[in-house]
C-alpha cells in the first residue's frame, strides 16, 4: 500500500502491510506494520513496464538482513496497491520451477528480489498519472 511518510506528508512510500495493530496495553493505536520498498533498476524490455507498471525491491536494514520496517498510522495510509513477484526476474535466477515459495529464505536472496505493481488489478489505479 502507499503511504504518507510520518512527519513528511510530501513523500510517499509504497510498503506490504505485516501487521495491524489495533492496541498497545490496551490504548488504542490503530497503526500499520509495513515492510518498506524502493523503486527498482526499470527494465525496458519487460512488457509490463510498457503497461506503466512500476518494479520495485526491498530496502533491506543492514543489521537485520531483513526489509526495514516501518510502523505507520492508519490514517496516513493512501490506497491499496497490488503488488505481485517480477516473475521473469526470478525464473532467471532460479529456473523454470522457481517460486516465492521455493526461494531461499536468505539476506543475499531477499536483496535479489523484485516486484511490481500490477496496473491490471482493478481495485489499484491504472493511471500512472494518479500514482505516487
Amino acid at each position: 500500500m502507499y503511504y504518507d511518510v510520518p512527519g513528511d506528508r510530501a513523500e510517499q512510500r509504497l510498503g506490504l502491510s505485516r501487521l495491524f495493530v489495533r492496541a498497545v496495553s490496551g490504548v488504542r493505536r490503530e497503526v500499520l506494520v509495513l515492510q518498506r520498498l524502493e523503486p527498482a533498476v526499470h527494465q525496458c524490455t519487460c512488457v509490463l513496464s510498457l503497461f506503466k507498471c512500476r518494479r520495485y525491491q526491498w530496502v533491506i536494514d543492514a543489521t537485520t538482513g531483513f526489509p526495514a520496517l516501518d510502523v505507520v498510522p492508519l490514517s496516513d495510509v493512501v490506497r491499496l496497491e497490488n503488488v505481485v513477484p517480477d516473475f521473469a526476474d526470478l525464473g532467471r535466477r532460479r529456473g523454470l520451477l522457481g517460486t516465492p515459495a521455493t526461494t531461499p529464505d536468505t539476506p543475499q536472496e531477499r536483496r535479489r528480489e523484485r516486484y511490481l505493481t500490477n496496473a491490471f488489478f482493478p481495485w489499484t489505479t491504472n493511471s500512472i498519472v494518479d500514482a505516487p
